[in-house]
């Protein structure tokens, strides 16, 4: 007879983990330069189809994970949540943002060039592979430029919801 949790796959009974992993990229000093997008939150918007995440939502999420400090929110703290790679990723943008707007002439055309600054930028994931193929796109696409990058894993005990 089976005892503990299990889950039927592939034709056969796995035990289910007691545990889930949580991947936390940590990115400071992120500076962002593009034509086309006015900021990283645009990009995520518009290219990646993330959406913004009101407090409270964010909120419920983090309490009924549990996950000890990984999802701690701060004063003036935007989220955006959607999939990249077929996995759940949530992008914190902490601190202050600095915004620049410039007009540079290409072609005697006049042609607006932003850029953007973060203080702490915090992705989190079951993923660590979509994390970074995320911030390799970044890189590729908005010519994003990190100061300082700090991967940390938490293992989180399973929680019985039902």
């Amino acid at each position: 007879m089976l005892e503990g949790r299990f889950c039927y796959t592939k034709k056969r009974w796995t035990p289910l983990r007691p545990w889930h992993e949580v991947v936390v990229l940590l990115l400071e000093e992120v500076a962002v330069r593009s034509v086309d997008y006015s900021s990283l939150e645009d990009f995520l918007e518009r290219r990646l189809n993330f959406e913004r995440v009101e407090e409270d939502e964010y909120i419920l999420e983090t309490l009924r994970r549990k996950p000890a400090g990984v999802l701690t929110r701060g004063e003036g703290t935007v989220v955006y949540t959607g999939h990249f790679m077929g996995v759940k990723v949530a992008v914190e943008f902490l601190g202050a943002v600095e915004k620049e707007v410039e007009v540079v002439k290409v072609n005697d055309e006049e042609q607006k060039v932003y850029s953007a600054r973060y203080k702490m930028i915090k992705a989190v994931s079951e993923s660590g592979y979509a994390l970074q193929r995320l911030v390799e796109e970044l890189e590729v696409d908005l010519g994003l430029r990190i100061g300082k990058r700090e991967w940390v894993f938490h293992r989180i005990e399973a929680l019985d919801l039902a």
